[in-house]
């Protein structure tokens, strides 16, 4: 890049508000006059009359907390004693451990998956309730019409269609567990008012909204699984990122901002699978180009706007799609590990919430027969039977986001006089159209029409014209060039049929992998009840979507890799920015054959560790994704692992669950030596060098040398490539940021130094002494003035919010759904994933929502925590039992044989037929 980069940015400035210096009780608040009036002889009021207000006051008020108390224990459930529930084949116990996790014993599967839905719908029915309403596009039912956008937006993806055809194609067996599960949760719904099922229920009546919830149907589940996939889905928001960057910055500056792969990056199967055959098929595509062949072509870029302000609709909802989303995973074969068996770690990185996503529950036939084949324990979703993370007694595994490219937005070419006829090769087709109808609980309706073109929906037209939003800088600018227009060549599209629309409209449709029929629900079963490494790799080859990858290890001592899922092969381009849907080139081919995904058993090196780091070797012939994490956490993993090894120790369950907890930042290895070799009498240079000097590199909470260097890395990403982006697309900070900062450390001169908004020209060393007098002014300003008091828990927190009524904005409501803020270790990049937004403040937004770690030589020995508690229910005991426990780093123990869960058991709840 030989010179500055051409779109002239604002510097971001961020900064609390301040509270008033005075109290509420100063005289800065009485009204003029108040002091005279404060020097006169009060009235005396009589005694009688005083004491009667007062008990009129203390009732009204022990009313209303008596009322309070008895609205939330209304919907406490019954952990023990004898409950009738029908359908069931023969009495199901649900033994409950200190922290409410149930043990359900059973004779059938099916009575088990009945018996984890009712227990299901005990705890999180609420939860359950608002994240069907969700995934169906239905929230303003529950919320208002306020949240319309959200639900044009997710009918538009339309999971719940697509989940009546998975549905409907499922075998009896499969389709006979997600009914029996669905039978659970009805049975705990049956002759309960709204206000037994949770304290939302009377909370939203209290708003006008009398909701009475729906019979739970297996399409609920299967709309659930889509939730999650859209989590983990892939990489649109960087598809739309480069889109939008392109209009102002060239090929090179933007390939700075998106950086290749390090060479020495750790990839997860560093050399090439044992397969039974080679592996085949194209190479790597190439970029599409799409963003470098500009035109003036009409409303690309209002089109691409309106694309992005439905995804920020959606994500209201949904939750942001974070940079801080991924997770850490590795096996450790038995000869490294104190029991001679393998260890497996896990800990997924997920959104902020409470509940906590994850439900602990163990499944277990009294005698494992052809019907009854279930003997499993770890984490599930409400809304979904079995277990999804865990083990059972033969096999333990693992998820971390194998973060593949499974969505690709195509610029679609739409008749202007015909909005359903838009332009492929073969000439104009004609685009499937649906009608909906949104209801809000203010009892209006709105009609939609959804238009489906082979591509799949057009998400652009799922929001307002673009005029009447606030797209922060998503619109090109007056007289600037869309990059996404019309090809210029004036040729016609490939295909035998040819033929062109005049005059286009643009329209962004979303092709991706979870908007069709998937078996993904067949997986989960299969991989509970899998006994070695063959029967694992055939359930995983049904896990369709999301792609993950799979870690595993066996109690006969192996230990193995498995990426699954339906990974799409392009014809042309590579994903990274939308297609030209009208070119026939661009459409998918097929997907990727499971037999050709990556994998990997039992290496010489005796450990496998995955952290959302790139997954094939480098001479992989297919291609997966460009956007995985660049290695900074996994490099870290293997780091302490090799120690562990060097030392000659045996690695046991407590120095995996230690691991777990690494706050070592790894941005700092090149980014310190350069802020502390400064030749500077600054003030801040002085005071932050010297912290940073004596600093270790670890994010702890306690740590000022942590807090300091935090404030430093946002101020830097701020004030140089910040400086030169779109508010919208302002740096987070992740690991792909690490790389970009490393790149340019080692260019002095590099135009990204040069701040746009000063008259001289700035090189690094004037932007890191920048950065760090502005880090220095603003942990004044928020900390004080005394280094000595600072500490980077005082700036990283977490809270942990309910995303409905915890956001309502009513003060006693959030007061009674959300806990926090709390202090934390970690941060973004670091192997305890805590992430924070460097755009938006040091609060975390993703975090590892549990963490378990599976000893195969001994099953009891194996620990695991969640964030929050088994309950959904503000005020129970197990709402929030476990969050200290999570904040200290410290596991519970997981009974796994018979005696030792008796022993756990403190509540017993028997399920008659």
């Amino acid at each position: 890049m030989d010179q500055r980069p051409r779109h002239q940015g604002e510097l971001r400035a961020t900064a609390r508000l301040a509270l008033p210096a005075h109290g509420i009780g100063s005289t800065a608040h009485r009204r003029p006059g108040a002091a005279l009036a404060s020097s006169v002889a009060p009235r005396r009021w009589p005694r009688r009359l005083v004491v009667t207000l007062l008990v009129v006051l203390l009732t009204a008020v022990l009313g209303v907390t008596v009322g309070g108390w008895l609205l939330l224990r209304a919907a406490y459930p019954d952990h023990a004693g004898e409950v009738r529930l029908a359908d069931l084949d023969a009495e199901v116990e649900a033994r409950r451990d200190e922290r409410g996790v149930p043990y359900l014993l059973g004779d059938t599967s099916e009575d088990l998956y009945r018996a984890q839905g009712f227990v299901h719908a005990q705890d999180r029915f609420w939860q359950m309730e608002t994240m069907r309403h969700i995934t169906a596009g239905r929230t303003a039912e529950l919320f208002g019409p306020e949240q319309r956008d959200t639900d044009r937006f997710l009918r538009t993806l339309g999971w719940h269609r697509v989940a009546e055809e998975e549905y409907a194609a499922l075998d009896d067996e499969h389709r006979g567990l997600l009914d029996a599960y669905a039978d659970g949760v009805n049975a705990y719904l049956e002759d309960r008012a709204p206000h037994e099922l949770g304290v939302g229920f009377p909370l939203l009546r209290l708003t006008g909204v009398a909701h009475e919830p729906e019979p739970w149907h297996p399409r609920d589940t299967l709309a659930y699984l889509k939730l999650m996939a859209w989590e983990l889905g892939g990489n649109l928001e960087e598809e739309l990122e480069r889109a939008v960057l392109a209009r102002t910055l060239d090929d090179d500056e933007i390939a700075e901002l998106f950086p290749e792969y390090p060479e020495d990056v750790p990839r997860i199967v560093p050399s090439d699978p044992d397969d039974e055959g080679s592996h085949t098929g194209p190479a790597t595509p190439g970029s599409s180009n799409l963003a470098s062949e500009t035109s003036e072509g009409p409303g690309v870029a209002d089109a691409l706007a309106r694309a992005a302000a439905a995804l920020e609709a959606g994500e209201r909802a949904l939750g942001p799609v974070t940079d801080g989303i991924g997770s850490n995973a590795w096996v450790v074969g038995g000869e490294h590990t104190s029991s001679g068996a393998p260890l497996l770690a896990n800990d997924p990185h997920i959104g902020v919430q409470s509940p906590a996503i994850w439900y602990e529950v163990g499944l277990r036939c009294r005698e494992r027969t052809e019907a009854c084949a279930d003997d499993v324990t770890g984490f599930s979703f409400p809304g979904v039977p079995g277990v999804v993370i865990g083990h059972n007694d033969s096999v333990a595994w693992g998820f971390t986001n194998l973060d593949p490219d499974v969505q690709d937005l195509f610029v679609e070419r739409v008749d202007p006089d015909d909005p359903t006829r838009y332009e492929t090769g073969e000439g104009p087709a004609e685009a499937e159209v649906l009608t909906e109808e949104l209801h809000a609980s203010d009892g209006s309706v709105e009609t939609l029409e959804i238009r489906v073109t082979r591509n799949g929906p057009i998400i652009s037209d799922a929001f307002e014209p673009l005029d009447e939003l606030d797209v922060d800088g998503t619109a090109a600018r007056a007289g600037e060039p869309s990059p996404l227009a019309e090809r210029t060549d004036g040729e016609a599209p490939t295909g035998t049929g040819g033929g062109r629309i005049a005059d286009p409209v643009h329209e962004i449709s979303l092709r991706w992998t979870a908007l069709e029929p998937t078996t993904v629900f067949e997986a989960l079963p299969a991989m509970n009840r899998a006994r070695d490494l063959e029967e694992f790799r055939e359930a995983a080859a049904r896990f369709e979507v999301p792609a993950q990858n799979l870690v595993y290890a066996d109690t006969a001592g192996t230990i193995a890799y498995q990426a699954p899922g339906t990974i799409p092969v392009r014809g042309a381009g590579d994903g990274t920015v939308p297609a030209p849907g009208w070119d026939d080139a661009y459409q998918w081919q097929g997907s990727i054959p499971f037999d050709e995904l990556p994998r990997e058993a039992d290496p010489d090196r005796g450990w496998i560790v995955t952290a959302n780091n790139p997954v094939p070797p480098e001479d992989y012939p297919w291609f997966l994704s460009v956007d995985d994490e660049h290695g900074y956490r996994a490099g870290r993993i293997i780091e302490m692992l090799q120690r562990r090894v060097d030392a000659g120790g045996d690695i046991d369950v407590a120095a995996a669950a230690a691991d777990q907890l690494d706050t070592r930042d790894g941005s700092a290895d090149f980014l310190v030596p350069h802020l502390l070799a400064l030749d500077s009498d600054a003030p801040a240079v002085a005071e932050l060098g010297d912290l940073l000097d004596e600093w270790d590199g670890r994010a702890h909470a306690d740590s000022a040398g942590a807090a300091a260097y935090a404030a430093t890395w946002r101020a830097l990403l701020s004030q140089t490539f910040g400086a030169y982006l779109p508010e919208a697309y302002q740096p987070e900070g992740n690991s792909r940021w690490f790389e970009v900062v490393r790149r340019a450390l080692e260019d002095p001169g590099s135009p990204w130094w040069d701040h746009p908004d000063t008259p001289v020209t700035e090189t690094r060393d004037d932007a890191l002494e920048n950065a760090l007098a502005t880090a220095w002014f603003e942990l004044r300003r928020e900390l004080g003035t005394d280094p000595d008091d600072w500490r980077w828990g005082d700036l990283h927190t977490v809270t942990f919010v309910e995303g409905t009524l915890g956001e309502s904005g009513i003060a006693p409501v959030e007061a009674l759904f959300n806990r926090g803020p709390y202090p934390v270790d970690g941060g973004t990049g670091i192997v305890n994933a805590t992430s924070w937004a460097a755009d938006e403040g040091y609060e975390v937004r993703a975090l590892p929502s549990m963490r378990m770690v599976v000893d195969l030589g001994d099953l009891d020995q194996s620990t695991r925590q969640a964030t929050t508690g088994q309950s959904g229910h503000p005020g129970h005991r197990h709402y929030s039992d476990t969050i200290d426990a999570w904040l200290e780093g410290e596991q519970f123990d997981v009974p796994w044989s018979e005696a030792r869960i008796e022993d756990a058991t403190v509540d017993r709840l028997r399920l008659q037929p």
